[in-house]
């Protein structure tokens, strides 16, 4: 059964003033996958270590189920690990690493025969079970640590960089195991990552962090339609980013109109943002007010798409543009850039 998770307030001070964690608070409900996402530094393994209860956070509380864990010790707190190094004993099998976590608890051989095959089967490792982990591949190996961390039906799992280590295809095949097994077992996922594809892929939520801090908590699509900040969207995704200046509900760049929904536009200088897949592209100029004159700098082929940059004054665009009509431009040429007003966002500064 999942459960819910808490953090009130935690600050982690190292010496002096360093600071890993400043004031977090942050809910996960019960069954939702959420994911820490950030740069290097950005504090998200040092509070997945607080909630494990390796680390103690300097001030704050930490609750699993409505109960603070504060003062409960790792090994009690009901709570499944996976690394990104698998942590796996080599003198064991696979069935002896799985069943390590209930061999220290001392459950019975049977149940723990039992619950070894349960947990193999939803991993798809049954007939790896007498190998060794250096006879597995890492995707292998890491599932094995991941059905570790299921065996003793833990309230909440973590998972430090699980993918990190793992090949381009293998992160796609476990992303998706992960999210599988994720929803058959109704668990409770606290997820870090510095990878933006698996963040937005594989979350319910997303908590973006920067030195220590909750810049934004939001659904992927949110995060990525509707940024809180310029650092959240130049970090998450592709995005133009122009100066403006807003007044009376309308972004300008020099003397230029940008096309800007209202209802995000504030007085004052900003930043108008818009995605590259938003903005179309034309040797033609349209017909409607707001387009902008530019000439292409270099155009990329991509296979399904091409990545277009084009030169704007001092700002230089980024168009993508799919291949479905082979339409193409030379570097050097005229183009014209526009977008629907609906796509873009003002930025305070």
């Amino acid at each position: 059964m999942s459960t819910s998770i808490s953090v009130f307030n935690l600050t982690r001070r190292y010496s002096g003033t360093t600071y890993a964690l400043r004031d977090v608070s942050l809910k996960v409900e019960a069954g939702e996958f959420v994911t820490l996402l950030g740069p290097s530094g950005s504090g998200k393994s040092t509070l997945l270590k607080i909630l494990a209860g390796f680390e103690q956070p300097t001030s704050g509380d930490v609750q699993i189920g409505g109960k603070s864990v504060i003062d409960v010790p790792s090994h009690a707190r009901n709570i499944g690990m996976v690394f990104q190094n698998y942590a796996l004993f080599p003198h064991m099998t696979v069935a002896e690493n799985i069943a390590f976590p209930l061999t220290v608890r001392g459950i019975g051989s049977e149940e723990i025969k039992r619950r070894v095959l349960d947990v193999l089967n939803v991993t798809h490792m049954s007939k790896y079970i007498d190998r060794y982990p250096r006879e597995l591949s890492g995707g292998q190996q890491q599932r094995v640590a991941l059905a570790r961390a299921m065996i003793f039906d833990p309230k909440v799992m973590l998972m430090d960089e699980p993918l990190g280590a793992l090949d381009r295809h293998l992160r796609e095949q476990l992303k998706v195991e992960i999210k599988r097994i994720q929803r058959q077992y109704n668990m409770t996922v606290l997820f870090v990552t510095h990878d933006q594809d698996e963040a937005l892929t594989m979350s319910d939520q997303v908590v973006v962090m920067r030195d220590g801090r909750v810049e934004q908590k939001a659904t992927p699509h949110e995060l990525y339609a509707l940024p809180a900040n310029r650092f959240i969207a130049e970090f998450i995704g592709e995005s133009n980013i122009v100066p403006c200046v807003a007044n009376r509900n309308e972004a300008r760049w020099g003397g230029v109109k940008l096309p800007c929904a209202s209802a995000s536009v504030q007085d004052g200088e900003g930043w108008l943002m818009i995605r590259p897949e938003f903005v179309d592209i034309s040797s033609d100029r349209p017909a409607y007010e707001g387009s902008l004159k530019g000439v292409i700098q270099e155009s990329i082929f991509l296979g399904e798409g091409t990545r277009h940059i084009v030169s704007v004054g001092d700002v230089s665009f980024k168009v993508k543009t799919t291949n479905r009509h082979r339409k193409t431009y030379q570097a050097g040429q005229d183009v014209f850039l526009s977008w629907p007003e609906t796509e873009a966002r003002f930025l305070e500064r």
